[in-house]
């Protein structure tokens, strides 16, 4: 049998953004988000006889970033990533989120832009982190724009940093731009479509950005915001806004969430976006459910990504996958193997 190629879109120079601490509840800890994820599962995607890597070819224009995202956060990519280049390199970390007293965007010295585009401390950038956010974006668009021709019915794109956090005007949780947004808005030439996020924590930037949009359907699977990150944002009760009502579905799960729940957690959603009749998918793909993740509260199995895998596929739509989180560095490969073999069938 032959096989029809799927192809994976790689940014090769993601590794330009590579921030080495984080702070999170009273502790300094090395930067999960580190590039060797992506390394790990380009090696192990390669290692399948149906995968072929293909480099980010999408032409970015500034008017389609900003038909998503603010100009003022564009800028604020700009802006610190020379900050950094005049200061050695050093990473710019936001410590004031002026949202409550702020009268306008102003310039205070060597700070410049501080938090004002950005949720949290997560999200530091560096001298090469714009190029790499925009080789990361380019990923995406680059899966995008080869599902739209109808070239394949599956692309991936291993897009880091990753983007679900990011919303229309803000960064965090590691994310800059929201790569399976800009994906979803160049698929609208199809019509209308749908973005299932599985990643374990909720996609609040991608739901902050079609809140009020009523061609794209929104599904997420999550550890609940009870008790996870982003706490503010996922409940069930957020179902979209005055324009497009019931285009959003939240799923949180609880800890230890089990195989057998996931799963018929997924179907409910599934069925949800079936309803919604859309013309083509983004799945926004985290493998941070693994029960070996290390930020993980999920008892999910190893084997359940091909089971994911194919329960996806049974919707049957043009698909583009668009990679988020996962942080048990040395089980990526062999996750990101399971799902892509059951996605495509091979």
């Amino acid at each position: 049998m032959t096989l029809t190629p799927v192809p994976v879109f790689y940014p090769t120079q993601h590794g330009l953004h590579a921030p080495e601490a984080e702070y999170d509840n009273g502790l300094i800890t090395p930067y999960a988000e580190v590039a060797e994820r992506i390394e790990v599962i380009k090696a192990a995607l390669l290692a399948l006889p149906f995968v072929q890597l293909e480099p980010a070819t999408a032409v970015i224009s500034i008017s389609e970033l900003e038909q998503v995202h603010a100009p003022e956060l564009l800028n604020y990519l700009r802006v610190m990533s020379e900050w950094s280049a005049r200061h050695e390199g050093r990473y710019y970390y936001p410590s004031v989120f002026p949202g409550y007293f702020a009268r306008g965007v102003g310039v205070n010295g060597d700070r410049v832009l501080g938090g004002m585009f950005a949720f949290d401390i997560h999200a530091p950038i560096g001298m090469g982190t714009e190029t790499a956010v925009f080789q990361s974006a380019a990923s995406a668009l680059s899966a995008a724009q080869v599902v739209l021709e109808g070239k394949t019915n599956v692309a991936y794109a291993l897009c880091r940093p990753p983007g679900h956090h990011a919303g229309r005007s803000f960064s965090g949780g590691y994310c800059y731009l929201n790569n399976a947004v800009l994906a979803a808005n160049r698929l609208k030439a199809l019509g209308k479509g749908a973005i299932l996020d599985i990643d374990y924590h909720h996609g609040n930037g991608t739901q902050d950005m079609v809140w009020d949009d009523p061609e794209i359907f929104f599904a997420s699977l999550h550890a609940d915001p009870a008790f996870e990150y982003p706490y503010y944002c996922g409940y069930v009760a957020e179902t979209g806004g005055p324009h497009a009502p019931d285009t959003i579905a939240n799923f949180p799960l609880p800890k230890q969430t089990s195989d057998e729940l996931y799963l018929t957690t997924l179907h409910a959603a599934l069925e949800a976006i079936e309803a919604f009749a859309p013309n083509w998918l983004v799945v926004s793909l985290g493998f941070d459910t693994f029960g070996e993740d290390p930020i993980c509260t999920f008892a999910l199995s190893e084997g359940i990504y091909q089971e994911i895998g194919k329960h996806i596929k049974k919707l049957a739509l043009p698909t583009v996958l668009v990679q988020e989180g996962g942080y048990a560095v040395s089980k990526l490969g062999d996750l990101a193997q399971n799902f892509m073999v059951g996605i495509t069938g091979f």
